[in-house]
């Protein structure tokens, strides 16, 4: 299984309901890869990260989630 989340830098994400966020990096980009060691469950975003990225015009937020049978 592999997941890339791509938006603003200083996102916070929540995978699998932690209550410690993965905060994007300064590339906007978070990739993970962990084949056969862990399940998603779920993906949630900070609300105010959501409230930032929605204020701003060239924000974005892309979610890649790749998995195997």
């Amino acid at each position: 299984m592999q997941i890339g989340i791509q938006t603003l830098p200083g996102t916070k994400v929540y995978l699998n309901a932690h209550t410690v966020p993965v905060i994007i990096g300064a590339t906007g980009i978070y990739e993970l890869s962990v084949d056969g060691l862990a399940n998603l469950t779920s993906i949630q975003f900070d609300n105010q990260s959501l409230v930032t990225i929605g204020e701003n015009p060239n924000a974005y937020v892309i979610i890649d989630y790749i998995y195997e049978e």
